[in-house]
Parts: C-alpha cells; structure tokens; sequence
C-alpha cells in the first residue's frame, strides 16, 4: 500500500514536471528562428536602427535581402518618412512609401525645382519642413504652397523658411526678401515652430495659437503696424516658450508710442531674445510684457542714440530680472559693453549687448549696472559670489562694482592691466591703509586664466602681492591664487604667498595632471 501511493506521487510529480516543461517550451522565444523569418514588427525596429545609424545606401540594401525583408520594409510607412530631397526620382519613390505617414522634409540647395513640386505637393501630410533655397527656387516653392491653399494641412506643426543669401547679415544693411503671401500664413494654424529669415510677410496674417517657439531673423512686414497690433498677435500665443524677434526691422521705428498699451502676458515664455538698433523699443517691450516663467534673456543694442546712458535700458532689463524666473544668480561676467548674469558659474541667464558709440573709456554702464542690482531681490542676487573682468577698470570703479557684491568670493580678471588698481583696492581697509573701509572682505580666490608669464615678474604683480600680505596680516587674506601659467613667478614672491597659506594654483599643469590621470 505505502508502495503504490509512493508510485503514484512519483507519476503525478513526473507529470507536473513534464506540464511544466511543455509550457516553457511553448512560452520561451524560438532564438533558433532564421533571421528571414522574423516577424514584421521586428524587422521594422531593426531596419529603423539600420537606417540611424547607417548611411542611405546601406539601409536601401535591407530591401534587396529576401522577399519577405523587402514586404516588410516596403509595408512599413514609418521607414519612409525622412525622403532624401536631393535624388529626384528615388525621392519620389520615397514619398510613395511613406503613404500617409508624417513627413519630415528639408529643401536645401541642391534640390531641383521638379524635387521641390513633387514634394510640396504632400504638403497634406508634412510634419516639419526646413526650405533654405536661394531666391529662384524659393520664389518657385512659393508658388507651389500658394497652389496648394485649397486643401488644409493639418499636419504642418514646424516650418522653418530661410532665404539663402550669398552676402554676409550686416547690421542696418537691407537684404534681399522673399514675399510670403497672406494666403500660406493663414495656413499656418497648427504650427507649433516658426522661423522665418529674410522674409516679408503680413503680421496682421499670423495667427497660430499653438505656438510654442517664434523665431523672426531679419524679417520686414508688407505693411507698418502700431504697437498694439504687434504685442495683440504675441498675445494670441499664450503657449509661447521661446521668442526671437528683430523688433528693429518689423516695427521700423526707433521710438515707442507716446500713448500708453495695455500689457501682455506670456505665462509660459523662457527664452526670449530681441535685437534692435536703439533702446527704447526693447525698453518697451519689456516693459510691456508679463513673463513670469523667464530665465533666459538676450538683449543687442547695435548702435545706440548717440550717448552713453543706458540707465534706462538697465533698470528696465533688472526689473524683467527681478519678475522672471532665473533662480539663483552666482556670477557676473562685467566686459567692455557686455552684461552677463549666470547660474552656478556657467549657465547663462542675461547676456545684454550694448553699442560702443567709441567711447572705451567711459565705463557709466558699469555705474548704471549696479545700479540695476539694488532692483532685484535678496533671493535673486544674494549669492552672486563671481565676478568675471574682461576690461581695465580703475581703483574706484573696482570698488562701486565689487564692493555692493558682500558674497563676493571669486574675482576672475582677463585684462592684465587691472593688476595694479585691484592691489590698491585689495589694500582698503587693511592696517596698510589710510582707508577705514574694507572691500570684499569674502573673497577666497583671485584667477588670471590669460595672463602671460612676462607680467609675473612685474612691479604691477609685486604690488598685488604685497596687498594679499596685508589683507592676510588684517585677518581677511585670500586662499587661492590661480595663474594660466605660473612657472616664473620669483622664488621669493612664491615662498611669501605660500607662508600665509596660499595655494598657488597653475591652471595648465592642472590640466595635464587631469588628462594623464583619466
């Protein structure tokens, strides 16, 4: 009896074992299957990877394997979507294969006008499109979309469109445009991307709700429209991310409005960069607008008005500043009419241009700058431990700039010539000093990243060095001192800095230990 239900446990066990295995060979993949005979689906992802990561020719040779590769490619609309636009008939064929599938075009210089009209013609099913053609042929593309304003195209969410120049972009100089017709803007209703360059259009024409990013380089508009008009259409785009506009050549004025205009609001705007020839339109602009997530900014003044007060242009860029969302500000870039605030010592966040109007000596924007700070928060600006120099500024403007900046911590100089007026500024307030009043009382670290190894050995060098010594006998002494080089620095200046406890860095030496050590 105990023999027989042994003997039956035993066969019950066996058959669940074999059960067991039966269902993992049915479940487990077939690796043994010839490659010809893979499924569809698979093929496809494999002939998607072929064709990244391959050139045209090699991913065309997938259709010549075998019978069922070449039903599965050709079946396969997603393979065909990125038609070469350069190979005429073969483009052609692509455009069959795609079926009804998005496109994504790019019209360039070498595609002939009958490439162009083949393709234009599935404007109906063309995702994104980039035309760069010259004037001809662009004024040929033209008139095929003009053709094709009967059908919608509900497809097209990004377009860029640039007039192929063969002369350089100069500043005030007019170029040749193309003319692109009210009719194919009024198409444009789904376009989430637009860039038009060297193009005359009707701004009174655009409507594209969902808009997220608006780029307008050297774009002139059929007819002269008012400040209103101009900030109205903005306000139809409250899905706007990005904009970069030339309000020079599409208001073509350089002055605002005496009237006043109601505000826009940009809710979702980041990046917003905006040239022009004087500052009062971009003041106004400003001004004008509600961009409570921005956290980039570019702002180019090309000429000026003749003078240099930008006070206005400055408060202004600090007010957008202190109402946008650039985080924490660390670190100031101060060039001769250059403006950079910066996130965590790299990331920009405001670059402002401003004209020369020949006048390299006259620093009153650096006195205008800061006076811009005091406008934004404690939030903002409270950490702005860097500051970048890359102009010769005296002992004085030294002293407005770095001392309104009490976290300052790290001063990186690219112009040699400040050497000697940083010394005397580095001197203030120490028991050296006449002077009660002591300036950046946290700096830990000067750099010189371009000075050459001539000016170590100079008086304007050795001055610097008696002014660290004082600063450390005070009790507020530096920790870091970086050269690009600094192999002929005397023996006995190096023996002083090294004694109070400076760490004298070479920058180069650094970065081959760096690349030997990787």
């Amino acid at each position: 009896m105990d023999y027989a239900n042994a003997n039956g446990h035993q066969t019950t066990d066996d058959q669940q074992a074999l059960t067991h295995q039966g269902e993992f060979i049915q479940t487990r993949p077939d690796t043994g299957s010839h490659i010809s005979e893979l499924p569809q689906e698979l093929l496809v992802e494999v002939f998607l990877i072929v064709q990244a990561t391959h050139g045209l020719k090699n991913w065309r040779n997938v259709t010549y394997v075998c019978r069922h590769w070449r039903l599965a490619a050709l079946n396969a609309a997603v393979l065909w979507t990125d038609p070469p636009t350069h190979l005429g008939k073969y483009t052609c064929l692509v455009l069959e294969r795609s079926k009804s599938a998005n496109l994504h075009i790019s019209l360039g210089a070498h595609t002939s006008k009958a490439t162009i009209s083949a393709v234009l013609r599935h404007i109906c099913h063309i995702h994104t499109m980039k035309i760069y053609l010259g004037i001809d042929a662009m004024a040929h593309a033209h008139d095929i979309l003009l053709s094709c304003c009967n059908i919608p195209w509900p497809k097209l969410t990004n377009l860029e469109i640039d007039l192929a120049l063969s002369v350089p972009t100069v500043p005030s100089v007019t170029l040749p445009t193309i003319n692109l017709s009210p009719s194919v803007i009024r198409q444009l209703t789904h376009l989430q991307s637009l860039l038009l360059a060297h193009v005359t259009f009707d701004w009174m024409a655009l409507s594209c709700p969902n808009l997220t990013s608006l780029v307008l380089d050297n774009t002139t508009l059929e007819t002269t429209i008012s400040w209103e008009q101009f900030l109205g259409t903005l306000d139809q785009m409250p899905h706007l991310e990005s904009l970069s506009l030339g309000l020079d050549v599409i208001l073509q004025s350089s002055h605002p409005p005496l009237a006043q205009t109601r505000c826009i609001r940009l809710p979702r705007l980041q990046y917003l960069k905006l040239d022009d020839l004087y500052p009062y339109s971009v003041s106004y602009f400003l001004s004008h607008s509600i961009l409570p997530k921005l956290n980039r900014l570019i702002i180019n003044i090309w000429w000026g008005d003749g003078n240099d007060d930008h006070s206005g242009i400055i408060q202004t860029i600090f007010l957008t500043l202190a109402n946008g969302d650039f985080g924490l500000l660390d670190s100031i870039l101060v060039a001769q009419y250059h403006i950079g605030l910066y996130i965590q010592g790299k990331v920009p966040a405001v670059d402002v241009f401003l004209p020369p109007n020949g006048l390299y000596d006259n620093h009153n924007h650096i006195h205008q700058f800061i006076q811009g700070l005091s406008v934004i928060t404690s939030e903002t600006s409270g950490a702005l431990a860097e500051v970048r120099l890359e102009l010769h500024l005296n002992c004085d403007e030294l002293a407005t700039l770095l001392g309104n900046l009490p976290q300052l911590k790290s001063l990186v100089v690219h112009h040699p010539s400040v050497c000697s007026p940083l010394a005397q500024a580095l001197k203030s307030g120490t028991l050296d000093s006449s002077d009660t009043t002591t300036l950046f009382c946290a700096l830990e670290k000067v750099s010189f990243p371009t000075m050459q190894p001539v000016y170590l050995k100079s008086p304007a060098m050795q001055d610097f060095c008696d002014s660290l010594l004082a600063r450390h006998r005070s009790g507020f002494g530096i920790k870091t001192l970086q050269f690009r080089k600094c192999r002929t620095i005397p023996h006995d200046m190096m023996k002083q800095l090294e004694d109070i406890g400076i760490c004298v860095v070479d920058e180069y030496e650094s970065v081959l230990q760096r690349l030997a050590s990787a």
